[in-house]
């Protein structure tokens, strides 16, 4: 397997290319299914599908595998894995596995910087956190049924604190995200599911036991939390890299 650069950002492609060879007849249909692994789960992911009768036992196949790293990809170590999966007659899917037993071999460690450059969004902004972050965009994404998912970028300085995010509805808390410890400065994207159909929210921010404020002119504190613009019907937000997000469906 083959990785192109070990240095990766959130929203850009990630391409491997991944070569195997068919030692006998294939007896189903089978996927590749090539995944970047990091501290929150599957950070991107794609797969191949190779009919049982198109490979021939020798044959040696060549492919890349395309992926767009998720926004909201905290920077850090990542495992680049593969693995093997056929669809049973009966339904679902089964993985191969390695005389080890294990279902995933690992092909590459690499490692998720912060962006230096903004995320696209649909609804930019500039409001300064008495933390020292900014919050520089909002948008929303209805396409997973049963909830409303709030895509929050910050501009974080060098060496910030985690920040720990609550979205309030009224009084209720309705959704939780943590902007994690930054040691060099750059944009960070942080992902929240909320309840289908949210309305109006509230954001508040806690640096450790204290509040972080959003700040008015001249660095005022504008209050203890920020009311967010509310989602339009049909809202999307697929980063598509460099400049160009999906806003709407």
């Amino acid at each position: 397997a083959a990785v192109e650069g070990a240095m990766m950002v959130p929203g850009r492609s990630v391409r491997a290319r991944l070569a195997w060879r068919a030692l006998l007849p294939l007896d189903h249909d089978y996927s590749w299914s090539v995944q970047l692994l990091g501290p929150d789960g599957v950070a991107g992911q794609a797969d191949r599908t190779y009919s049982m009768e198109r490979v021939h036992a020798g044959d040696v196949w060549v492919d890349d595998y395309v992926f767009t790293l998720r926004p909201d990809a905290a920077p850090g170590k990542y495992s680049l894995v593969a693995g093997v999966y056929y669809a049973p007659a009966d339904g679902g899917w089964q993985r191969l596995r390695a005389p080890d037993g294990r279902d995933m071999i690992e092909l590459a460690v690499l490692s998720v910087q912060a962006r230096r450059d903004a995320p696209p969004t649909a609804h930019p902004v500039l409001i300064a956190w008495s933390d020292g972050s900014q919050l520089r965009g909002i948008d929303w994404d209805d396409s997973v049924p049963g909830q409303r998912r709030l895509y929050l970028h910050w501009f974080r300085p060098a060496r910030a604190a985690a920040l720990d995010l609550v979205l309030l509805a009224g009084d209720v808390a309705v959704g939780q995200a943590r902007v994690g410890p930054q040691a060099e400065a750059g944009y960070r994207t942080v992902a929240c599911d909320l309840p289908a159909g949210t309305g109006e929210v509230r954001l508040q921010a806690h640096a450790g036991e204290a509040l972080a404020l959003p700040l008015a002119a001249w660095r005022l504190p504008a209050g203890t939390s920020l009311a967010l613009p509310q989602a339009e019907p049909g809202a999307r937000y697929l980063d598509l890299g460099g400049e160009m997000a999906l806003v709407r469906a």
